[in-house]
């Protein structure tokens, strides 16, 4: 019997992966969520000005908004696409989806300041469950922040 050889597996496997883009991603949902609300208001001014304005008053824009406008209502070919019928409410869809998780991070990060900012030993302790799950879902350094209140306060977790 021939041994069999066996591959040494370079970089991670598919569930450090999984995790470490998980990770990633709970650590910058709030940044992310910014940009992507820029990203919709621009598509929903984009494409309000190619309904609204292009046809009857394209003048009206200065010349590198009147060539992205242009684009995105389609002026190069009779028969090409017109994207701002989808970018508008693609946009407004967009916005309502990354507002939504903007403001709730917002949210998320105001109530975990206030549980932070408190000196209460008891007070900490007795909110501690939702300030561990408000430091998980918010960021790596919020769970870091929660050890450290921990070890100032002279929190033990079996003595919990």
């Amino acid at each position: 019997m021939a041994k069999k050889s066996q591959k040494k597996k370079k970089g991670k496997s598919w569930q450090e992966t999984k995790f470490s883009l998980r990770i990633f991603l709970r650590d910058y949902t709030l940044p992310l969520a910014t940009i992507f609300t820029i990203i919709s208001i621009i598509l929903i001014v984009l494409s309000s000005l190619a309904l609204l304005i292009y046809d009857k008053h394209a003048d009206w824009l200065p010349s590198p908004l009147q060539d992205w406008v242009g684009f995105i209502h389609g002026k190069a070919k009779t028969n090409t696409q017109q994207y701002d019928l989808c970018l508008m409410p693609g946009g407004i869809l967009l916005l309502l989806f990354t507002g939504w998780y903007m403001g709730y991070g917002i949210w998320q990060r105001n109530r975990f300041k206030k549980f932070m900012e408190t000196e209460s030993k008891s007070e900490f302790l007795e909110n501690l469950d939702e300030v561990e799950k408000l430091a998980w879902d918010i960021s790596s350094k919020a769970e870091m922040l929660v050890v450290e209140k921990k070890e100032e306060l002279g929190i033990d977790k079996k003595k919990r």
